[in-house]
């Protein structure tokens, strides 16, 4: 189990899941939940706020372990030949509040929960890192695994 641990660490996925994370809580995306009134109302009353890069670094750091653990608790469901296979399971976001994946990063870096962009979720499959960001939004791929 430490091998698949260690494989794990190394995969790109989880390095460009974490940095996609990162940038999206430095860019300070607006919220967004399908519905104008309510997401103005929401960017009114808690616009976007900025993040120093201590924070976004160490959210970063924090988020990569968080991942690792993530995957690794679900390592039977990682099978290069059915990429989509437990698909479901090994992906996190952010529905109002950010998931447990988010939230533990977030917590030891000290970043606010409200600076998570809202209806968004993640994907991560042996071929690839997809996203889904806002509501009713398509599923975008982030990276696609070679061969």
């Amino acid at each position: 189990m430490h091998g698949l641990t260690k494989e794990i660490r190394t995969l790109p996925h989880v390095r460009i899941a974490a940095d996609w994370w990162t940038e999206q809580l430095r860019k300070g995306v607006p919220k967004d939940n399908g519905d104008p009134f309510t997401s103005s109302v929401a960017n009114f009353l808690c616009p976007p706020i900025s993040l120093s890069e201590i924070q976004l670094a160490g959210f970063r750091d924090q988020l990569i372990l968080s991942i690792v653990d993530h995957l690794q608790s679900l390592s039977d469901t990682w099978k290069q030949d059915a990429p989509r296979f437990g698909s479901y399971l090994r992906g996190f976001g952010c529905d109002y509040h950010p998931d447990l994946v988010l939230r533990q990063a977030a917590d030891l870096a000290e970043v606010p929960e409200r600076a998570f962009p809202w209806k968004t979720h993640m994907w991560i499959d042996p071929d690839g890192v997809r996203v889904k960001r806002g509501y009713g939004a398509p599923i975008e791929t982030v990276w696609l695994a070679d061969g």
